[in-house]
């Protein structure tokens, strides 16, 4: 949805940037480029996203250098900082094959884990 914030964070807590191809349409580089979030893609790329050659970012050669640059300093400090916090909870990754349904499936996921739940207790 184009806050920057919420990847970094995401990153920081474990979330992956990269897909064997970030040409698939489920990538979070594919996603936020369809999405037209400039701001994110540049982030993705600052994380450590690998832009195929031949996909379109909406970035400037300029700017892409610059993004890579951040990177390969961000990527230095997140190394250390990811194992530096056992305060962070751990998340569960959900593998979503495609977009297509994406956010009823996690809710139909979620619903599933309560139903399991509240059968345990009775």
């Amino acid at each position: 949805m184009g806050y920057v914030d919420i990847v970094r964070e995401l990153v920081t807590r474990g979330a992956k940037v990269n897909l064997p191809d970030n040409n698939q349409s489920t990538s979070p580089l594919s996603m936020a480029i369809r999405g037209e979030r400039k701001e994110v893609v540049r982030v993705l790329i600052e994380l450590g996203a690998k832009v195929p050659p031949e996909m379109v970012t909406g970035l400037t050669e300029q700017e892409m250098l610059v993004a890579r640059w951040r990177g390969q300093h961000y990527e230095a400090k997140s190394s250390q900082s990811a194992t530096s916090r056992p305060d962070l909870p751990v998340f569960e990754e959900i593998d979503m094959p495609r977009c297509y349904g994406t956010d009823t499936a996690v809710l139909d996921a979620e619903m599933i884990r309560a139903a399991r739940k509240m059968e345990k207790k009775t």
